[in-house]
């Protein structure tokens, strides 16, 4: 099935709004689309598109583990939303 391009989105300076869903007990990925939006319940984790992708050109999502280089060195961190302050994704040590 050939990969699906993002929505465009209307306003410039925005991007398109993808999600993936994860089943917690199983930690498999249930649906992996863009367009699909799941029912929040305590077994499936809703996961947002950062709207980075990796140097392979992969989606980072919210929850994501990723290594980065930060004061100086790699280290390995979890890509969480922060709302307080200034709202953005950020690296929180994993």
């Amino acid at each position: 099935m050939p990969k699906q391009k993002p929505p465009v989105c209307p306003l410039p300076g925005t991007r398109a709004l993808k999600f993936r869903i994860r089943h917690m007990q199983s930690r498999a990925m249930v649906i992996d689309e863009p367009h699909v939006l799941w029912p929040p319940d305590k077994l499936h984790r809703v996961m947002q598109w950062t709207g980075i992708v990796d140097k392979n050109g992969k989606d980072i999502y919210e929850g994501d583990i990723v290594r980065a280089w930060s004061q100086g060195s790699v280290a390995t961190f979890q890509v969480r939303w922060r709302q307080e302050g200034h709202p953005c994704f950020i690296l929180y040590p994993a």
